[in-house]
C-alpha cells in the first residue's frame, strides 16, 4: 500500500499487507511542507487484486485513531452574523482589504449570540484549555509540528533559581517523571573527590557550600611567624602556613572590595559631588544676582541677606 500525492509525486512510503483471515490495522503517515501547495487531495494506491479494504480514514495528527464516520464527531452549529448587520459591525466588509474584525464602537447586537466571519490570518486559530485547570486558556494557531504524544504532556522549560554554586539556569523536563528532592536538599550539589577516587574509594560527595582554598606546596606556600599576646598571658610565637608573594618572601595580600560594596561607595560619592555642584552654582548665582526673597522661613532670609552683604563689601 502506497501513499501517492497528486501531481505525479510518490513519497515512497509503503506498508506490506500480510495475508490473514482477520481484519488488520495499517497506518501510513506523511508530513507535508507548510510552504508547498499540493492541493487538497491525497491518493492511496493498493497493489492487490484479492485484498479487501474497509474503513479508510484520512486525518490530521501524529497518531492514528480508530475509524469514525466523517461528520459524526466534533460538529459545531453556529449562528452567523446576518448580512444586514455587516456594515454596522465589521471594520470593512465591502471591498479591498476585507477586515471582518468587529468595530470598536460596534453595537451590542453584533456580539449578542452571533459568530462573526474570520480573516484569512485567523484561520486555524482556536482556544486551547488546560485539562487540569479549566481557567488556563491559550488562543493560538498550531501546526502539525506543534502536537506531541500524550506522554510528553507538561514537558516544558523550567528555570532553576540561583544558588551557591550555580547561576540562574534552565532545564527541560516533565515534573511528574523527574527526580524529586526534599526542601532540605535545595542547593545541594554533587562533587567528585579526586583524592578518594584515586585511592579506590567512594568519590561522590554532596555540599551546599564550600570554602575555596589552594593545595599547599613548597613553591606556593611558606611558614610565617608572628608574636601574639593577650590580656591574660604573655606573648607567644605563632606559626601560620600562608601563600607567599611571587617576587618576595612576604605573604600574598589580596585587596579586593566586594562588588556590591564598591557600587554603593561609587553611588555615594557621585551623590555628594552632585550636591556640592548644586550648592556652588546656587551661591554663584546669588552673588551675581542679589535678590532678597520674601519667605516665611526666617533662616532662608538671613542667608540671602548675608550673601547680599558679602557682595556689597566686595564692591
Amino acid at each position: 500500500m502506497y501513499i501517492r500525492r497528486y501531481f505525479g509525486f510518490v513519497d515512497g512510503k509503503h506498508d506490506i499487507l500480510d495475508e490473514s483471515e482477520d481484519w488488520q490495522y495499517y497506518r501510513l503517515s506523511n508530513t507535508y511542507s507548510a510552504n508547498q501547495f499540493l492541493g487538497n487531495v491525497v491518493g492511496l494506491e493498493i497493489n492487490s487484486n484479492t485484498c479487501i479494504i474497509d474503513d479508510v480514514k484520512l486525518e490530521l495528527g501524529d497518531i492514528g485513531t480508530k475509524y469514525s464516520d466523517y461528520g459524526d464527531n466534533n460538529i459545531v452549529y453556529q449562528k452567523m452574523l446576518p448580512e444586514y448587520l455587516w456594515d454596522d459591525c465589521y471594520e470593512n466588509s465591502v471591498s479591498g482589504n476585507l477586515d471582518f474584525s468587529l468595530q470598536e464602537d460596534a453595537p451590542a447586537v453584533c456580539s449578542d449570540g452571533f459568530s462573526r466571519l474570520c480573516n484569512a490570518d485567523e484561520a486555524g486559530c482556536n482556544i486551547y484549555t488546560n485539562v487540569k485547570d479549566r481557567d488556563d486558556q491559550v488562543i493560538a494557531q498550531v501546526s502539525i509540528q506543534d502536537y506531541c504524544p500524550e506522554e510528553c504532556n507538561n514537558y516544558d522549560l523550567y528555570i532553576g533559581a540561583k544558588d551557591y554554586f550555580n547561576s540562574t539556569r534552565g532545564a527541560k523536563f516533565i515534573p511528574e517523571t523527574a527526580n524529586t528532592c526534599s526542601a532540605t536538599d535545595i542547593g545541594c550539589t554533587e562533587f567528585t573527590n579526586l583524592d578518594i577516587l584515586n585511592s579506590g574509594g567512594e568519590a561522590k560527595e554532596y555540599y551546599t557550600s564550600l570554602k575555596q582554598c589552594i593545595k599547599p606546596s613548597e613553591n606556593d606556600c611558606a611558614a610565617f611567624y608572628v608574636w601574639q599576646g593577650s590580656n591574660n598571658g604573655s606573648y607567644q610565637l605563632e606559626s601560620y602556613i600562608l601563600k607567599k608573594a611571587e617576587d618576595t618572601n612576604e605573604p600574598a595580600v589580596v585587596e579586593m572590595m566586594p562588588v556590591f560594596v564598591m557600587k554603593i561607595y561609587i553611588i555615594y560619592l557621585l551623590l555628594i559631588l552632585i550636591i556640592i555642584l548644586i550648592v556652588i552654582n546656587f551661591i554663584t548665582l546669588m552673588v551675581k544676582f542679589p535678590i532678597i526673597y520674601i519667605q516665611n522661613n526666617n533662616l532662608f532670609m538671613k542667608i540671602v541677606i548675608l550673601i547680599s552683604n558679602v557682595q556689597e563689601n566686595i564692591e
